[in-house]
């Protein structure tokens, strides 16, 4: 019974390894009633998802989702679906499926609190 929010992120993406950090604190300390979860996509040939001094730096970090794409820089299957235009890209889901809003781009961590909350 909680809402979803899922961030779409680009591995050549320096706002999402700007943001990421700040969603995984929220997850933790502000959004107790809301999943996270991280969806990587539009990747380009040589493209790391994020490196291990990344993933350290930025504390408890749930499964990171790949996204099918054609590997050459444009958004995947689902970010498609999910009418992904920029990065990062974020979905609030309700718990029953339906998409509560979306928003892109770079945000601190009450711009992203309050997104979520509405």
């Amino acid at each position: 019974d909680t809402r979803t929010l899922v961030v779409f992120t680009a591995p050549w993406c320096p706002h999402c390894k700007t943001v990421l950090p700040i969603v995984i604190g929220a997850e933790t300390d502000s959004l107790p009633d809301t999943k996270v979860v991280i969806v990587e996509t539009a990747s380009s040939p040589g493209d790391e998802i994020y490196t291990h001094a990344d993933l350290a730096s930025w504390g408890q970090l749930g499964p990171i989702y790949i996204d099918t794409d054609a590997g050459d820089g444009s958004p995947g299957d689902a970010a498609t679906a999910y009418g992904v235009t920029g990065f990062p890209y974020f979905v609030l889901v309700h718990t029953d499926g339906t998409v509560l809003r979306r928003t892109q781009g770079e945000m601190d961590d009450q711009a992203l609190i309050a997104f979520v909350n509405g």
